[in-house]
């Protein structure tokens, strides 16, 4: 019988200290991988620092902007696949960070699809001890077992490692402040086959969006900055609502703290050369953007940038 007990305490011993290596193991690598969706909202919701311009929106802000060329103190928490409700929830966090300085907003040409529906694309591991996050997640302030130090990271390490290696090792793309840019190049076959399968694009602002983008412009005296970027050409050409994206940006315009930088109307003469796909630059394209945009922000801002 003691024989058992002890083999029971053994295997006890050994499988709580594996748990804890692993959990240990994934969140170091998850802390040193600045394009981490894990590390992004950690970031933002437990570590923020205290001078920072952060750079939110979807897979769009993250391949576009390049933090190391507007600022040292930007960072881009752009989210592979996240739409406009996790791009304002951020910005809501971002506001209650208390920084002083600006909040980079990218507003993709076709703006909010759908209705106003809750919908989180980032991972939220680290990040779900905050108490918005458990709010938004669970509707309550206590952690489900999955979110639990030792098993939260189950099954997780090898995307981690990748993540790790990749912030390393620019093979396919580049990070930068947490900015990962595309370093793919496409042969006239391939956009040939890209456009293609472009159909008609419009742009969407439902009702039901009006009231959480009110409450984001009017509580913070920082100054919100709406950044339209580009698109590759035959993208362009099937948009037909550009006169509806006016009339939104002179909405955003008409908060007082709010400021659009409209690049999408003024980068007609980018080519294909500078994206990766029909609706993402690549790193030669992102590094044109973000000179051009710097050069905007210096106009509006000029003590940040």
């Amino acid at each position: 019988m003691r024989q058992l007990l002890y083999f029971v305490l053994s295997l006890c011993i050994i499988t709580v200290s594996a748990l804890a290596l692993n959990d240990v193991l994934n969140q170091q690598l998850v802390l040193n991988s600045t394009a981490s969706p894990s590390y992004k909202t950690h970031r933002l919701f437990l570590a923020p620092p205290e001078e920072e311009i952060p750079i939110l929106g979807s897979s769009r802000a993250q391949a576009h902007y390049v933090p190391s060329l507007l600022s040292p103190n930007a960072f881009n928490y752009g989210i592979d696949g996240s739409g406009m409700y996790e791009t304002l929830f951020h910005l809501k966090q971002a506001i209650r960070n208390q920084a002083k300085g600006p909040i980079i907003i990218n507003l993709d040409p076709w703006g909010f699809h759908s209705e106003y529906t809750p919908r989180l694309m980032a991972d939220y591991l680290l990040a779900a001890q905050a108490p918005t996050v458990q709010k938004e997640l669970f509707g309550r302030h206590t952690l489900p077992a999955n979110y639990w130090p030792g098993i939260r990271f189950y099954g997780t390490l090898r995307k981690n490692l990748a993540s790790w290696m990749n912030n390393r090792k620019a093979i396919t793309k580049r990070v930068d402040n947490g900015a990962v840019l595309l370093l793919t190049s496409r042969n006239a076959t391939e956009w040939q086959y890209i456009n293609e399968h472009i159909h008609a694009q419009s742009f969407s602002f439902a009702p039901s969006w009006e009231a959480p983008l009110n409450e984001c412009c009017t509580q913070t005296t920082r100054p919100l900055i709406w950044v339209v970027g580009p698109t590759a050409p035959k993208w362009r050409e099937q948009f037909t609502e550009l006169p509806q994206l006016h009339n939104f940006i002179k909405h955003l315009k008409s908060y007082p703290n709010n400021h659009v930088i409209d690049l999408y109307t003024q980068t007609i003469d980018y080519t294909e050369a500078d994206f990766a796909d029909a609706t993402h630059l690549n790193e030669k394209g992102a590094i044109r953007f973000t000179k051009q945009l710097k050069d905007l922000l210096h106009q509006i801002l000029p003590q940040d940038f």
